[in-house]
């Protein structure tokens, strides 16, 4: 879903290994779950990111993650035994 809603967002995605040295230059640090939806990383081994706070991109990513998620085709109901 984040694969998508970033396309979507018009961003470029790419899915390969990421260096160390590559997360460590970035701007914006994110991870997601089907759990947690997007969740921004603000400290990783002592670099800050973003200030310290989620970032623009997160944040949008991160907003629509849960737009999303509330549409009937992007999840699945389970009804519960009574």
């Amino acid at each position: 879903s984040v694969v998508e809603i970033a396309q979507t967002l018009g961003l470029r995605v790419e899915i390969a290994p990421l260096p160390r040295a590559e997360l460590l230059s970035a701007d914006e640090v994110f991870i997601s779950s089907s759990a947690g939806g997007v969740i921004p990383l603000v400290n990783v081994e002592g670099k800050i990111f973003s200030n310290g706070f989620c970032g623009p991109v997160t944040k949008t990513i991160h907003t629509t993650y849960w737009d999303w998620m509330r549409r009937p085709e992007y999840r699945t109901e389970i009804t519960y035994a009574t």
